[in-house]
């Protein structure tokens, strides 16, 4: 009995090293030395330029952080040298401006730190059909550049409202929706971003114990403002879901957050695209109305550059799945050249209502951005 179980264990400990041996020669075969690159540690310069049609030229430059872990913050430059070519032509010098905030910047820059200036052209105002070209240079970083051409602006043709019943959760309310009308340039690609801005104003009211309900009164002469600049829409357009797919349920997909869509359904054709601003919209019906009270609509058509599509789309990708472990990590596109970030066009068309009046003399008004 003990021979057994001595050549039962001498077997065993044959078959495990015999396993040991087999792991080690597949790990060893399968290593292989990698030489680390010290530039992948070396900061570079990063810039910002959206250049709209009718505007100036505004760019921002700063200093990326390192690679992720170590603890370093994106530096703003005030002190770089940024060259500015038209057609190929050199045309100025753009000048270092200090900016200023209010109290809407602050959501725009949450757990950033705000760049205290800009480079302004002082004499060039982007024109349509034209090329713009970059050369920044900042010492230890070399010349980074890039150019962009400003697209043609697409016109909005019409703008309507209608007011539809909608059940959802076994609720039934009014809700506004926008329709806008555009004609897509034909023989050419292109890419659209639907921005929507949104003001309004409440008449503050007092509550009534009898009817237990609020109610507007006379002797108050208070409104509520809020301004939201770049408004959350709700849409079933085709347009505007068209990237989305079934993968968008179970993981955080590509929410189009930003309005973004190309010509590609549409191609050289007039298209009517609906939306409707989901939150806002059903608050703010005619017959609902009381005096003081307001609601203002801003849409804006804009015509973007592959460039500043591309870079939009992909940012707010890799923002969205920052955290997702479920999903592959989005490169973020760029235009730059030696450096990173974008330098892109655009034009805009917009179209603007209000519903009330506003500003009233006898009516004080007071902002309140979470109202």
């Amino acid at each position: 009995m003990k021979t057994l179980i001595k050549n039962i264990n001498q077997k065993a400990f044959t078959k495990f090293i015999t396993l040991v041996l087999s792991l080690s020669f597949v790990f060893n075969a399968c290593m292989k030395e990698v030489e680390f690159d010290d530039k992948l540690l070396e900061s570079k310069l990063v810039i910002n330029g959206f250049v709209c049609a009718d505007s100036s030229i505004n760019v921002k430059v700063a200093i990326s952080k390192p690679i992720p872990g170590v603890k370093q913050n994106m530096e703003w430059i005030d002190k770089a040298i940024i060259k500015l070519y038209v057609d190929g032509e050199f045309t100025e010098e753009l000048q270092n401006v200090k900016l200023e905030y209010d109290n809407n910047d602050e959501y725009y820059y949450y757990d950033v730190e705000k760049p205290s200036s800009e480079y302004r052209s002082e004499k060039t105002i982007a024109q349509t059909g034209k090329k713009y070209k970059i050369e920044v240079e900042y010492d230890g970083f070399g010349m980074a550049w890039a150019e962009t051409i400003i697209p043609e602006k697409v016109v909005i043709d019409t703008m309507r409202t209608d007011v539809k019943e909608i059940t959802e959760y076994g609720y039934t309310e009014s809700r506004k929706f926008y329709y806008l009308k555009f004609t897509d340039p034909q023989n050419e690609k292109n890419y659209y971003r639907l921005s929507v801005s949104t003001g309004r104003g409440r008449r503050s009211t007092i509550w009534n114990s009898d009817t237990e309900q609020y109610e507007v009164v006379d002797t108050i002469k208070e409104v509520y403002v809020s301004y939201e600049f770049d408004t959350y829409i709700n849409s079933d357009d085709p347009l505007l879901t068209g990237n989305e797919d079934a993968d968008d349920y179970l993981f955080i997909g590509n929410e189009n957050d930003y309005n973004l869509f190309t010509d590609e359904l549409i191609n050289g054709q007039q298209y009517e695209l609906s939306y409707n601003n989901y939150y806002n919209s059903y608050y703010y019906l005619e017959g609902d109305m009381n005096e003081g009270d307001f609601f203002s609509n801003t849409v804006k058509l804009m015509n973007l550059t592959r460039e500043a599509y591309l870079y939009i789309k992909s940012s707010h990708e890799h923002w969205l799945n920052d955290e997702n472990y479920l999903t592959e990590p989005v490169q973020v596109y760029t235009n730059i050249n030696n450096g990173i970030g974008v330098f892109a066009g655009y034009s805009i068309d917009e179209y603007s209502f209000m519903v009330g009046d506003y500003p009233i003399d006898s009516m004080e008004y007071i902002f309140d951005y979470y109202f």
